[in-house]
């Protein structure tokens, strides 16, 4: 394509991505919990990650995926005063390419 056939975006257009960041948009709770407790739960013995989801009634939660039921035992109720969702995955690898 030539230079004459191409039209840079205008000033407005904009492109959002997958979870668009709109500055002076508040962020979730469970999410400002995650950020600050990842860290911490991702020590823990057989923690293989973190999120964030929904509990059984629809509440807003941490979940925190799980090699096994004995590291299940190690993971706090709740954080900050949101519930932990356990999830038992085994053992999570990452797929290389």
């Amino acid at each position: 394509m030539s230079k004459a056939g191409f039209n840079a975006p205008k000033s407005d257009d904009r492109e959002d991505a997958v979870m668009p960041y709109q500055p002076g948009e508040e962020v979730p709770p469970a999410e400002t919990v995650r950020q600050k407790q990842q860290a911490r739960l991702m020590e823990i013995e057989g923690v293989e990650g973190v999120g964030i989801g929904q509990d059984a009634i629809g509440d807003e939660g941490i979940v925190v995926y799980v090699r096994d039921a004995e590291a299940a035992k190690r993971i706090p109720r709740t954080l900050d005063g949101l519930n932990v969702i356990v999830q038992v995955t085994g053992p999570i690898d990452a797929l290389k390419r």
